[in-house]
């Protein structure tokens, strides 16, 4: 997978994501069934299914606790994605791959 396609899933990514934020802050039953059962909660709402397997953590900020999230080491320019690492970030559907603001995420 070429950088360009990488840098495209993580902005993709960070629209899912501002959705996800904005509809929790707004939305106080929708922010319990994020933290209850985010696989559940995101499929409802975008309306398609999470791969098998694909495990999604929401982590709910504390005061006075900053939250650093670090992304998964991904290939080099020029490098190739393992079958398994291609297979997370292919596909119609949701896939993830992407960590950003505490909240591991969809593509």
């Amino acid at each position: 997978m070429a950088m360009q396609e990488i840098r495209d899933q993580v902005s993709k990514w960070k629209d899912i994501e501002a959705k996800l934020i904005a509809k929790a802050i707004e939305d106080a039953d929708f922010r319990k069934a994020l933290l209850d059962d985010p696989k559940a909660a995101i499929e409802k709402e975008f309306n398609s299914s999470v791969p098998e397997g694909l495990s999604i953590k929401v982590v709910e900020e504390e005061p006075n606790t900053l939250t650093l999230m670090l992304p998964q080491q991904i290939a080099g320019e020029g490098d190739t994605l393992s079958d398994e690492q291609l297979e997370a970030v292919s596909g119609g559907g949701i896939g993830c791959n992407v960590v950003s603001s505490g909240f591991v995420g969809v593509i």
